[in-house]
């Protein structure tokens, strides 16, 4: 019989992971979602506490399973389900057995239910822990609202994206460190504003980001924008890269736009965005922007790449393109992609962009 030369110690399993400094193992949970993360408290005494030192936070409520009701409930109706515990006392609870420890993200997903006054509690509670980065994402019912705490902009954000529905004007401070910042407001037809007074607050909340490199509008942000009378923004002196969801009637508002930003480097045109408002349609209206007299600075000295998404081959299309090609004399890249068309239809388009690349070059 043949000995057996297996090493005891060698068969012992080493847990090496555990061993590991608790901001290590910190560190590693910070990559898994907050339902995972206080998962692992369950291995041993060792993990039980790890969870609550991550500085992320980051609660859907989809993520959270559900189980159908009892069987006498379900014989009256099968399709009934519900929580096994409500996603409100969870959060709460998650928020509670943290012990305020520092807080860099929180990220909150509530759809079904969502209470505005638990939320206020919980993202006061989380700006009293340092946080740095806020991501909301709330459905809430209707003739219901959620106002920021102005707390949260006593801190110097570096990323803002701000989505949903101005109810009331939304003053902004403190951005001297803002670097990127992505709007996207949709008007509440339900209110009581018109579109030249929802046009207002929006270009209230714009005017503080004057600070910033990086500005995404999308598409129901430009297309209140437009509908505004008024035109009264601050320059962007430090604007490199301006992302423009469009659609076909908004040409005579971009170049007053590209005069309030002297040294964009980079412009996308987007016509793409999901939901964006005439994407399909071409414009019938005069376009200003052919008679528009006075270059923008931004486009004539600092402008390198334009990217137009979403491309047609519709005459304003057509003359936009033209334009920048005539205007741009550092240009270095320009990229039109186009929404999936049929070979004849491609051929048409490409053929357009190459008669006004010929109308420029003469």
């Amino acid at each position: 019989m043949a000995e057996s030369t297996s090493n005891p110690e060698e068969a012992a399993v080493v847990d090496r992971i555990s061993n590991l400094p608790d901001s290590i193992l910190s560190h590693i949970l910070s990559f898994l979602r907050t339902k995972e993360a206080v998962a692992t408290s369950i291995l041993s005494s060792r993990w039980k506490p790890l969870w609550t030192h991550v500085p992320n936070l980051n609660l859907d409520e989809d993520e959270f399973k559900r189980m159908r009701i009892s069987s006498d409930e379900q014989s009256h109706n099968a399709d009934i389900i519900r929580y096994r515990f409500k996603f409100e006392h969870i959060v709460s609870r998650v928020c509670a057995l943290r012990n305020a420890n520092p807080l860099r993200k929180f990220r909150l997903r509530w759809g079904f239910g969502c209470d505005p006054i638990h939320v206020d509690t919980w993202v006061r509670a989380a700006i009293a822990q340092g946080l740095e980065e806020l991501d909301l994402d709330l459905d809430l019912p209707p003739f219901q609202y959620y106002n920021l705490p102005h707390t949260l902009f006593n801190y110097a954000l570096e990323y803002l994206y701000f989505g949903g529905f101005l109810y009331e004007e939304l003053l902004l401070e403190n951005l001297s460190n803002l670097v990127k910042a992505v709007l996207d407001v949709d008007h509440d037809y339900e209110s009581n504003e018109t579109d030249e007074e929802y046009g207002k607050l929006e270009w209230n909340l714009i005017s503080p980001l004057n600070g910033v490199k990086s500005l995404y509008l999308y598409s129901h942000t430009t297309q209140c924008l437009c509908r505004s009378s008024e035109f009264d923004l601050p320059m962007f002196h430090n604007l490199t890269f301006l992302n423009f969801c469009v659609h076909s009637c908004m040409w005579h508002v971009l170049p007053l736009f590209l005069e309030r930003v002297p040294n964009l480097e980079v412009l996308i045109l987007d016509k793409e965005m999901r939901n964006c408002p005439y994407s399909h349609e071409e414009c019938s209206i005069t376009l200003e922007w052919i008679y528009y007299e006075d270059v923008p600075k931004c486009v004539s000295l600092h402008l390198t790449a334009f990217h137009f998404k979403g491309f047609k081959g519709f005459i304003d299309e057509l003359k936009v393109v033209e334009q920048i090609l005539k205007w741009a004399r550092v240009l270095k890249k320009m990229t039109i992609s186009s929404y999936p068309l049929d070979s004849e239809k491609k051929g048409m388009w490409l053929a357009g962009v190459k008669i006004a690349a010929e109308v420029v070059t003469k």
